[in-house]
């Protein structure tokens, strides 16, 4: 979500406009054909050093360069090593263009001065530029320890945590600028990023409107309660907001894209296509837009396409820290001994989905290496084609030749519709633990079904991706079923107040290996989506999956069976409702369960 950074901190403009007007009142007794600089230059005794160094910076911030340089060199010859002076020869090189030269000037102004902050931040501002933020992160953390009042500052550090990822560090930093500076329009805004990134779009939507009721013109906190809007499933209200935005401010990419996002979300791919390439046409280099525009190629079947696009996903600024693997990126070529690393990333659906391309790897005397979560790494650890499974949790390492993030393999392949879903079942349940699990049902003869009904306990809102538990009353009066709980993460509270009498098995759930194992003696599988849902679907078990109705080209936008898992059906939420979804679900229990009942 967009942001804005202070580019200096408030003491230091303050002090250096409140030096400029002494200044000026210091030289009212100069003569009308006499200017300060001359004075000096001519040494004359009018001039102080202090007051040449501000005219100086005057005359920098006027643009006078080719007045200015000279006067610096002067001044520099008359008194080396002083830190004030270096620090205004980088500002003088900032103003020409030569970053870099800035950079070792400011770099000798703290040597000399560590407490010249100001030096400390123009250094991390172009540490920021050149993409290097653990170098301005040092700058910030500098400059914070001879200025620990200064809300700017802290709010700086925030925005390299937050791009780093490091949420609780972003978070204390947003909220010690809110403790030092209460109407921090900006911190205020960019705590709420800091709860998107959570996925606690409320908790986001409250600051993005506190950020604005503290600065009404904050351009910044108003795209964000569009785009916090869409998330929450609002789309009527996002498009408000956001068609607001964009008459306000016409250029901006972040807001077009966000106008492409809530269409699409809406089911209107032509009007998100219009938008993702109106992005485009601004720059072409938008990764949004792309994204965006891969997005509804994926869902119309274009796959070709669709994976040229999504390979922007590792340029977009919120997810490019999981993509900078150090060894050269694979695409498909020959291996001939070379090791390969391939690296898990998003959700675990999305790792259980891709794991079927991990077979088409195998070659001859290469080694096949794949990092993933702790959770997956038993369930897949003897996957055909895979040599070694690491735990990315576990630091564990290893040297490699290549490497490709896991849903890149779309592309490496060329994977289209012809050759989808590929062979399935491809994930399959330990034998041991099957059999383990099966002693823990083997007493119940019931038509088994688990129910996997919450989705990411991490969102504080499923804006209608998920029933509300109310709903599952539908299936309340239907004889001979007994329902398994697949919900991980819940509490024994939430399992007893379930309108459905659940069997819980899940405290003795370790990983999906666990999961997979108790699936495997089940009859069928009821599932949000969810990790669940594409885990039953690899296996190649039945299951009935309760589509929010949201498009996404994972699943079928409109029909009941999906390309990519030939044993999952679809039950559609409909009319901004879950009504008609249970009725169905209730109808086909009926049926399944009818020959049961006869004999």
């Amino acid at each position: 979500m967009p942001n804005n950074q202070s580019s200096h901190h408030d003491r230091y403009r303050s002090l250096l406009r409140l030096a400029k007007a002494m200044l000026l009142k210091a030289l009212r007794g100069t003569s009308a054909g006499e200017s300060a600089g001359s004075a000096f230059a001519s040494g004359g005794a009018s001039m102080t050093p202090a007051a040449a160094i501000l005219e100086i910076h005057a005359l920098i911030d006027a643009g006078a360069l080719a007045e200015a340089e000279p006067r610096i060199t002067r001044l520099a010859q008359a008194y080396p090593n002083d830190a004030d002076l270096e620090f205004l020869r980088g500002q003088l090189e900032r103003r020409k263009g030569e970053d870099r030269t800035a950079a070792g000037h400011f770099e000798n102004a703290v040597a000399l001065r560590p407490d010249l902050v100001a030096a400390h931040i123009e250094l991390a501002k172009l540490y920021m530029a050149w993409r290097e933020p653990a170098r301005a992160q040092a700058c910030y953390q500098a400059a914070l320890e001879f200025a620990p009042d200064v809300a700017g500052l802290h709010n700086n550090l925030g925005l390299i945590h937050l791009g780093a990822g490091r949420l609780p560090e972003a978070e204390q930093c947003f909220e010690k600028a809110l403790q030092l500076k209460s109407d921090f329009a900006t911190a205020q805004n960019n705590l709420g990023r800091v709860y998107s990134e959570r996925k606690q779009y409320d908790t986001a939507l409250a600051c993005f409107r506190a950020a604005l009721a503290l600065d009404p013109g904050h351009i910044h906190a108003s795209i964000n309660i569009g785009l916090a809007l869409s998330e929450l499933g609002e789309h009527e209200q996002a498009l408000a907001q956001l068609e607001t935005c964009h008459r306000v401010a016409p250029g901006r990419t972040e807001i077009i894209c966000g106008l492409g996002k809530s269409n699409f979300e809406m089911g209107r791919m032509p009007q998100a296509r219009q938008y993702f390439r109106e992005a485009l046409a601004l720059d072409a280099d938008c990764a949004d837009a792309h994204f965006g525009l891969a997005n509804v190629a994926l869902l119309q079947g274009n796959l070709a396409a669709g994976w040229e696009g999504y390979e922007w996903r590792t340029r977009m600024p919120r997810f490019a820290r999981y993509y900078n693997a150090p060894e050269p990126r694979w695409g498909g070529e020959r291996l001939d001994g070379k090791t390969l690393l391939v690296n898990a990333e998003q959700g675990y659906g999305d790792v259980l989905m891709f794991a079927r391309f991990l077979s088409r790897i195998n070659q001859p005397g290469a080694t096949v290496v794949f990092r993933c979560r702790r959770a997956l790494v038993r369930l897949l650890r003897d996957f055909s084609g895979l040599n070694r499974v690491i735990d990315a949790e576990a630091g564990e390492t290893v040297t490699a030749d290549f490497s490709i993030p896991l849903l890149s393999l779309g592309r490496a392949f060329g994977i289209g519709l012809a050759n989808l879903p590929g062979p399935i079942p491809y994930l399959r349940a330990l034998p041991n633990l099957i059999q383990t699990w099966r002693m823990n049902l083997a007493d119940d003869t019931r038509l088994r079904v688990g129910l996997a009904w919450g989705g990411n306990p991490l969102r504080t809102h499923q804006h209608g991706r998920i029933p509300a538990v109310d709903e599952y009353c539908a299936l309340a009066a239907i004889p001979g079923v007994a329902f398994y709980n697949l919900q991980l993460g819940g509490s024994a509270d939430d399992v007893a107040r379930f309108p459905l009498p659940l069997i819980d098995l899940t405290p003795r759930i370790e990983d999906f290996a666990d999961t997979a194992a108790l699936v495997a003696n089940l009859d069928l599988v009821i599932s949000v989506d969810t990790s669940v849902a594409h885990l039953c679907g690899a296996m190649g078990r039945p299951t009935w999956l309760l589509h929010p109705g949201i498009p996404d080209w994972r699943w079928e936008i409109a029909g009941t069976e999906s390309p990519w898992y030939p044993t999952v059906r679809l039950f559609h939420r409909r009319d901004g409702g879950w009504t008609q979804a249970f009725t169905a679900v209730a109808d086909a229990l009926h049926e399944i369960l009818r020959p049961r009942l006869k004999s």
